[in-house]
């Protein structure tokens, strides 16, 4: 349905997709979608780190639809050498990544972050119950 705002509505016990296993045709792969307490979105991926330091751009798609409030960054550094990761400054473009202790380190990492969608920042997780069940 299409609530007041103008927004779909699906209710459901579990939010599944299915594909194909491409290396047994008589099977399918079905995920379950991941949920929790906020309408959210993420981007992630890979950079690396240049004399310490590396700015990480938003992609666009997930520029457009993230909200500037409530976001979380998650890095995960893939050298054994790394003295730690933080992120130092957040803009509406992307983030700022540096490594700890006025490192200077040259390496990979991984970078994840979510951010409440626009538009659904009130999302409320407890609710009246209707007769729509």
């Amino acid at each position: 349905f299409v609530n007041d705002d103008g927004q779909g509505v699906v209710f459901a016990d579990v939010k599944n997709f299915r594909t194909p296993n491409p290396e047994d045709p008589s099977e399918d792969i079905v995920y379950a979608s991941l949920e929790g307490p906020e309408a959210a979105a993420y981007d992630r991926g890979s950079a690396l780190l240049k004399k310490g330091k590396v700015f990480i751009p938003f992609n666009k798609y997930f520029r457009l639809i993230k909200s500037e409030e409530d976001m979380t960054i998650q890095l995960t550094p893939r050298s054994a050498d790394s003295k730690g990761l933080a992120v130092t400054e957040i803009s509406p473009e992307g983030f700022w990544v540096e490594e700890l202790h006025k490192g200077k380190g040259n390496y990979a990492f991984f970078w994840e972050v979510k951010a409440v969608r626009k538009g659904f920042e009130n999302y409320q997780v407890i609710r009246k119950r209707t007769e729509e069940r």
